[in-house]
């Protein structure tokens, strides 16, 4: 009865409260736009059709935040690589805020560019230190952001008014893109590329708990790293999956 009732193929009653209800069925849908109606709301005849028309005028522009890309050699290089393919290939404009190789001693241009992709690159001092620094967080922060956070201001600066979202890879990147996006208004997701191994109850945990929560979503590679973060008290509806290698 309650399918003939709301004119559907299935239903599906996920908890007590409507914001988890709307969350499990904008996972489901499969479609480009999704358009949440209450019962007091009412609609104009044209009011879908002219949404539609806004949404496909504004261009779809993401600015990736990253410390590491090619030239520079490493898995999470591999995939920024085959997620801006991917990007491009549907419609989309990348631009990438990142640093020369900090571990690698080919160069690339410090500002480059192609149809739908510009990188800007900034340059940084020492060669292989953030690997030797990547047991010291604090340390790690303290050598990674400055750099980052300039390069990031300068790109959002000259493509503010057409970037729509910030992606942001790693923690050090998350910390640029959320004071970035309180900046311009804009909004801020997250991709982790690995296990932190949190001490318990260490201040720590405590910050990383603070960044991610900040942020609008946090996409994770595996279930153990969703398990990780939920367990530092990272809100688990912000958690969802990204695929590691893109066909």
């Amino acid at each position: 009865a309650i399918k003939e009732l709301f004119y559907c193929e299935e239903f599906f009653k996920k908890g007590d409260e409507r914001s988890k209800q709307r969350n499990f069925g904008l996972k489901k849908a499969r479609c480009p736009f999704v358009l949440f109606v209450d019962a007091d709301m009412e609609l104009s005849s044209n009011m879908l059709k002219e949404c539609i028309q806004i949404m496909n005028k504004n261009p779809k522009v993401v600015l990736i935040v990253t410390s590491h890309y090619p030239p520079n050699l490493g898995g999470v290089e591999s995939h920024l690589q085959a997620l801006v393919t991917s990007l491009t290939k549907k419609g989309w404009e990348v631009i990438i805020s990142t640093y020369q190789p900090l571990a690698y001693s080919k160069k690339a241009p410090k500002v480059e560019r192609s149809k739908s992709l510009i990188i800007c690159r900034q340059n940084w001092l020492g060669f292989n230190i953030v690997h030797m620094l990547t047991p010291y967080p604090a340390l790690e922060f303290l050598y990674l952001f400055p750099g980052l956070f300039i390069v990031t201001f300068k790109a959002m600066i000259n493509h503010h008014k057409k970037i729509s979202i910030i992606h942001c890879q790693g923690l050090v990147p998350t910390v640029v893109g959320i004071l970035i996006a309180k900046l311009f208004s804009k909004r801020v997701i997250s991709s982790t590329h690995n296990l932190y191994f949190f001490p318990a109850k260490s201040l720590y945990s405590w910050v990383t708990r603070l960044i991610f929560n900040s942020t609008t979503k946090v996409l994770v590679p595996t279930e153990i790293a969703k398990k990780e973060l939920i367990g530092i008290g990272v809100q688990e509806s912000k958690i969802g999956f990204f695929k590691y290698w893109i066909d």
